[in-house]
C-alpha cells in the first residue's frame, strides 16, 4: 500500500519549479515547511528517474517493459 504522503508529493509534479533548477515560489508558499519541502522533491525525483539516492524516497513505480 502507497503512503497518502506519496500521492500528495506528486500531486506537486510540475508545480514545483520555475526552470533552471530554480524552486517555484508558490511552492514556498503553499509548503512553508522546509523539510516537507525536501521530502516532496525527494519523492518526485526518485519517481522520475525510479531509482534510489534521493534522500530517504524510494521510488514507487516500475520501469515499463521493453
Amino acid at each position: 500500500m502507497i503512503d497518502d504522503f506519496v500521492y500528495e508529493a506528486l500531486a506537486w509534479g510540475g508545480l514545483t519549479e520555475i526552470g533552471d533548477g530554480l524552486i517555484h515560489p508558490k511552492f514556498i508558499q503553499y509548503v512553508p515547511n522546509a523539510s516537507t519541502r525536501s521530502q516532496i522533491l525527494n519523492i518526485l525525483n526518485a519517481e522520475r528517474h525510479n531509482q534510489l539516492g534521493f534522500g530517504n524516497a524510494v521510488p514507487q513505480g516500475q520501469q515499463p517493459c521493453n
